[in-house]
């Protein structure tokens, strides 16, 4: 067991298992992170953030959107693009808002990323039409 690791494999299993339930233990645990002061080269907290940020996005849960939105404005690179990865996969009204400001992030940060954004967002939009 290597402490750290473990926490991270464990993050990313729950991501990968798919249920949404596990949504609220991830937003608790990234809240509980973030309520600290930290620093950007603290490095396990960083991928702590990185792992649970991705797992919100994979279950694609309406109760981890806050903290998604939260991610977008972590001090760390990486997190904040996790965070970006994560909201484009949400297909739903809730997501919007977010997607809309994910989409002013990437113009600065992400330029890469826009398309997918925006394509979410148009995607929804459709959605609400029909």
């Amino acid at each position: 067991m290597n402490g750290i690791a473990d926490i991270d494999i464990c993050t990313e299993t729950l991501g990968n298992i798919g249920d949404p339930q596990a949504a609220p233990a991830l937003v608790s645990f990234y809240e509980k992170l973030t309520a600290r002061s930290f620093d950007t080269s603290d490095e396990p907290t960083f991928s702590l953030r990185l792992y649970c940020i991705s797992a919100l996005g994979k279950l694609k849960a309406e109760a981890g959107l806050a903290t998604i939105r939260l991610a977008l404005r972590d001090p760390t690179l990486e997190v904040r693009q996790e965070s970006i990865k994560a909201i484009a996969q949400f297909e739903s009204a809730a997501a919007l808002p977010i997607l809309q400001e994910a989409l002013e992030v990437t113009q600065k940060d992400f330029i890469g990323y826009h398309r997918k954004l925006q394509k979410a967002i148009n995607n929804i939009q459709k959605q609400e039409e029909q």
